[in-house]
């Protein structure tokens, strides 16, 4: 006869307060399960918990130790209750928020930020990227406007990517966001590679020009789309496109922005652990943004229509 399985007790580390406010709603219920990565569903909307690997987020609760939350046979549906300091999923596991600080997404400066430092992070960030980037998603297209074509075997997804972040990018330039349609949800994965880039490109350009009108425009036909997308997805944008966005995507745009090589690296290795290639594509993303309010003058990109692949060329 088996014996009694034994709760596991954890301890949140940092919780943002849109996390906090939910778990005064009394019950959830779990929605998805990953390695990393636990999401719940509430009245008030998805939510994670997070292992400690991973950077705090909105909507998110950090916890202090590694945990894989597969071994555990944590099932879709499975009760999340609420009580007191403490939080229980099932019979597995509970977890003590009595020590948890509160988590608020950092501010980015733009009038302490220059153009020069600005032009030699990107070149500084392009150079980690094309030395430690996968070749998936949305690294392919970028990697071909650093002048890095490679030769590689694709599907028609792939492809669709490709082609479709390269119409985005050529209607950008050219204040036309009507190609921004057929770039979501294009891409393998929970957060398409086309969402992830659009998450990125809109977290750098929000925080340097919130009041440019593309930017504006941008946002409202991405929240408008998001009722096609799947629960994950749209927790995504809902949460990048409302102006917030995950601790380590901070941390990387300004270290671009001041061009700090020496928290870069470090910085780099946390993204690419971000994720299936959602760290990667948010990271293109963010670089392609940044690369429309800094041109570089010794890597002009000049913007033109090429067989629907591309447009931004060195």
């Amino acid at each position: 006869m088996k014996g009694v399985e034994k709760m596991l007790t954890f301890s949140g580390q940092l919780i943002h307060e849109s996390f906090s406010k939910c778990i005064k709603l009394g019950t959830g219920r779990v929605h998805s399960c990953y390695h990393r990565v636990l999401n719940i569903l509430t009245e008030d909307g998805l939510f994670s918990i997070l292992s400690a690997e991973i950077a705090c987020a909105p909507k998110a609760l950090q916890l202090m130790e590694p945990v894989d939350f597969l071994k555990m046979n944590i099932l879709v549906g499975h009760q999340v209750s609420f009580f007191d300091s403490h939080l229980s999923i099932g019979n597995k596991l509970t977890i003590d928020l009595s020590s948890a600080r509160l988590w608020h997404c950092p501010i980015i400066f733009p009038a302490d930020t220059s153009a020069a430092d600005s032009i030699a992070g990107i070149a500084s960030a392009n150079e980690l990227f094309l030395r430690d980037s996968e070749r998936r998603g949305a690294a392919v297209w970028y990697r071909e406007q650093l002048g890095k074509n490679i030769s590689m075997t694709e599907d028609s997804i792939d492809l669709a990517l490709r082609i479709r972040i390269g119409d985005f990018v050529c209607g950008w330039f050219n204040g036309n966001l009507a190609p921004v349609e057929r770039l979501v949800g294009v891409g393998y994965g929970l957060t398409p590679s086309g969402d992830d880039f659009l998450c990125g490109f809109y977290f750098a350009l929000s925080h340097l020009l919130p009041e440019n009108t593309h930017v504006i425009m941008l946002r409202i036909q991405i929240l408008s789309l998001s009722v096609q997308m799947s629960d994950i997805s749209r927790q995504m944008i809902d949460t990048y496109f409302n102006g917030e966005g995950n601790e380590v995507f901070y941390r990387f745009l300004s270290a671009v922005l001041q061009n700090d090589i020496d928290v870069l690296p470090a910085i780099y290795r946390e993204i690419l652990m971000f994720g299936s290639t959602s760290g990667i594509d948010i990271t293109v993303g963010i670089l392609t943004g940044l690369s429309f309010v800094f041109p570089s003058n010794s890597n002009k990109r000049q913007y033109q229509k090429k067989r629907g692949i591309s447009c931004l060329k060195n």
